[in-house]
């Protein structure tokens, strides 16, 4: 399987939270989740991405996304590695 996407490079991405309400303060603990998917995978999200992103006057046509499963259904089958890491922000 190639590393198409970083090229086995370290990620060096801002982790953003879209949410308005969240408020973190010192004392605070977190915890990331980073799965390493297949291709399929990261297609099948990508598409709905772009699906999301296309309401009245977007972009593509709304439809159903490419998936790794049969018989018609909706979906996607994924068995995928887990890296998690903790943090606490400091509370001085």
């Amino acid at each position: 399987m190639d590393d198409l996407m970083r090229n086995g490079l370290e990620n060096t991405e801002r982790l953003e939270i879209n949410d308005d309400d969240l408020k973190l303060k010192r004392g605070d603990s977190l915890c990331i989740q980073m799965e390493c998917i297949d291709q399929n995978v990261a297609l099948y999200y990508k598409a709905l991405a772009l699906m999301a992103d296309s309401g009245p006057g977007g972009g593509t046509t709304p439809n159903n996304p490419p998936n790794n499963i049969s018989n018609g259904a909706l979906g996607v089958f994924s068995a995928h590695t887990v890296e998690t890491r903790a943090a606490q922000i400091p509370k001085h």
